[in-house]
């Protein structure tokens, strides 16, 4: 797939930070990156998340997800491909 080198790029960017006090409460590590991609989108003025052609997601060394970007599309609400 050809993308145009005209086509507008929209950036926006996010940070989550997840301090707690008892692990107990500690969020698991795709919900952190979900929350993050929603605040870029906010920021970026986005009111709701685009269509995305891809998520991709570096394995985490902490957390082992079987497919970490599956995991983030499905708390996204994101549509996947198979």
């Amino acid at each position: 797939m050809s993308i145009d080198p005209r086509t507008p790029v929209l950036v926006g960017q996010g940070q989550v930070v997840n301090r707690i006090a008892s692990l107990n409460d500690a969020r698991e590590p795709a919900q952190l990156i979900a929350d993050a991609i929603r605040q870029a989108a906010t920021d970026a003025k986005l009111n709701k998340l685009p269509e995305i052609d891809a998520l991709h997601i570096v394995r985490l060394l902490s957390w082992k997800y079987t497919n970490p970007a599956f995991t983030v599309a499905s708390l996204l609400g994101i549509k996947t491909r198979t």
